[in-house]
């Protein structure tokens, strides 16, 4: 079965009528970020929007029930915020202030192991729609899908998904989408509703000055995602995507051109991934050699002294080290601690030296050992 293809992606942004009155949902599981949940209620709202958490065990039944209550009553538009997340206080004002079907800010999917956007960028126009790989950090720009944690959709654009589905279906669920999919299998509540609403020629755009932060260990942000991200997660997550292509060419949905395209960026991640692994092991075999030259140097004071140990004397009989009586062993230290024409003061200095350089030498042998890691 054939994909729809929805109208060619418009140039600019459509103008349409600001949204006045926005109904404001909070969504949530049961357990709850309080600092997050301050977030939320710190977003700054006009009168006339209502605003209103919404908590459940599951995150598309809340915004199930969400989308219901908003289509019951009068408002403009529903604005939905994820409560696992950090808000900026005017995301709203920033958000409202586009005259488009659909905008939303940005964020990261809560997955430690395998840093990515939730955004997907319109690529051929047909479905599956391609991952943001790299990420706008200002702008407005087109995008095919978004998560709904932060996001201001207009009512007409919800009224008319909810037309189109079955009845009793809401715009909000999981649930099947043919007319993209070619098949029965259920999508996620965000995949579903944002392709549906642009087979049927709504806009959804991404601000991408806007970011909300996801709650790992930490709350995901731009420049923690740089630091965690790896080749290796980004070339594994394509090489499974580039498979679900073929695997969807094969059904004669013609997307063998696209499937092919994130195989070679798949396996160009995994080049940058083997240059990784090459200039580590070669960082670690520095570290290593250090540590063979220092052992060596120990090995050889180590059989020095053996070998003045056990040479041999009047007969062959092994001779040991002369041992110090009491008196002389005070004597030494007595002498290292009072040399002849140096001062207590001079000595601390000499000292001070010599233990800056140590700690100095100490420094770079753990950032080897971390890089050695």
């Amino acid at each position: 079965m054939a994909t729809a293809s929805p109208e060619p992606p418009s140039a600019a942004p459509r103008t349409r009528p600001k949204a006045t009155k926005i109904y404001i949902a909070g969504i949530s599981g049961e357990t709850q970020y309080v600092k997050s949940l301050r977030t939320f209620y710190e977003i700054q709202i006009r009168p006339g929007d209502y605003k209103q958490e919404r908590a459940s065990g599951r995150g598309d039944v809340a915004r199930s029930l969400a989308c219901e209550e908003f289509l019951e009553g009068k408002l403009d538009a529903v604005a939905l915020f994820d409560l696992d997340m950090l808000h900026p206080p005017d995301i709203l004002e920033r958000l409202r202030s586009h005259d488009v079907d659909m905008v939303t800010g940005h964020y990261y999917a809560r997955n430690a192991r395998n840093i990515h956007s939730v955004c997907s960028v319109v690529g051929d126009g047909k479905w599956p729609f391609p991952p943001m790989l790299e990420v706008p950090r200002s702008g407005l720009h087109e995008i095919a899908i978004s998560g709904m944690g932060c996001v201001l959709i207009q009512r007409r654009v919800v009224e008319a998904v909810l037309k189109r589905l079955p009845p009793g279906d809401n715009p909000f669920g999981i649930g099947p989408l043919p007319e993209a999919t070619g098949d029965g299998r259920s999508l996620g509540s965000d995949f579903r509703f944002f392709t549906l609403a642009r087979i049927l020629g709504y806009r959804l755009w991404l601000d991408a000055s806007i970011e909300s932060r996801h709650a790992l260990v930490v709350w995901l942000n731009h420049d923690i995602a740089e630091r965690l991200k790896t080749h290796k997660s980004t070339g594994d997550r394509l090489g499974a995507l580039a498979g679900h292509l073929f695997e969807f060419a094969r059904k004669g949905n013609d997307v063998d051109a696209k499937a092919l395209e994130l195989r070679i960026k798949m396996l160009e991640e995994r080049q940058a991934d083997l240059k990784t692994q090459k200039n580590q092991a070669e960082q670690n075999a520095d570290f290593l050699n250090r540590q063979l030259i220092a052992v060596s140097a120990v090995i050889a004071d180590e059989k020095w002294l053996l070998e003045q140990m056990q040479s041999p004397q009047s007969g062959g009989q092994e001779e040991q080290f002369p041992i110090a009586t009491e008196e002389e062993k005070v004597q030494m230290i007595e002498h290292r601690m009072n040399l002849a024409d140096v001062t207590e003061a001079d000595a601390r200095e000499a000292r001070s030296g010599i233990l800056r350089k140590e700690a100095a030498g100490f420094v770079d042998d753990i950032d080897i050992f971390n890089k050695a890691k």
